[in-house]
C-alpha cells in the first residue's frame, strides 16, 4: 500500500469515529442528515399496514434512534438486531434499557470468528448469505 492511501484511511477512520461520538452524544444514529430522512422516508412508507417487523445486522445509535422515531409516531414495531462483540452489544441493551425499548426491540449476540482457527483447530470463516426475497409479514 502506498503512503497516501494509509493516511486517506487513517483520516477516514478518524472521521469515523469522531462522527460516531458526536452523533452518539445527540443520540442520533451515525449517518448524515439526508441518510436519516431517506431512513424515516422508509419507515413511514410502511405505516398504516399492521406491525413492522425490522431486521438490522449491526445494532447501535441506529438502533435506539429509529426505534424511538416509530414509538414516537405510534407505530407498532418488532426490532430485531443482531451484533458480534458482547461489549457494545451490552452497551446498546444498556440504551434499549435506559429509553424503555424492551418491549419493541430485541437484540441478540452472536460472537464469531471472522477468519483463523476455529476452536477445533480448523479454519473457520463467516459465511454470509442475502436473499433477495421480500414476503408480506404475517
Amino acid at each position: 500500500m502506498n503512503y497516501f492511501y494509509k493516511v486517506g484511511r487513517k483520516l477516514q477512520i478518524l472521521y469515523f469515529q469522531g462522527s460516531l461520538r458526536v452523533n452518539g452524544m445527540f443520540g442520533r444514529p451515525a449517518q448524515t442528515r439526508t441518510e436519516i430522512q431517506i431512513f424515516k422516508r422508509i419507515f413511514d412508507s410502511f405505516t398504516g399496514h399492521g406491525a413492522i417487523k425490522i431486521f438490522e445486522w449491526g445494532s447501535g445509535f441506529s438502533t435506539i434512534y429509529y426505534a424511538g422515531y416509530l414509538r414516537k409516531k405510534n407505530v407498532e414495531f418488532k426490532w430485531h438486531s443482531v451484533d458480534n462483540n458482547k461489549t457494545w452489544h451490552e452497551k446498546v441493551q444498556s440504551k434499549v434499557d435506559k429509553k424503555n425499548l424492551q418491549n419493541s426491540v430485541q437484540l441478540h449476540l452472536e460472537e464469531f470468528i471472522r477468519s483463523g482457527k476455529s476452536q477445533d483447530g480448523g479454519t473457520s470463516r463467516l459465511p454470509v448469505v442475502f436473499s433477495g426475497l421480500s414476503q408480506k409479514a404475517k
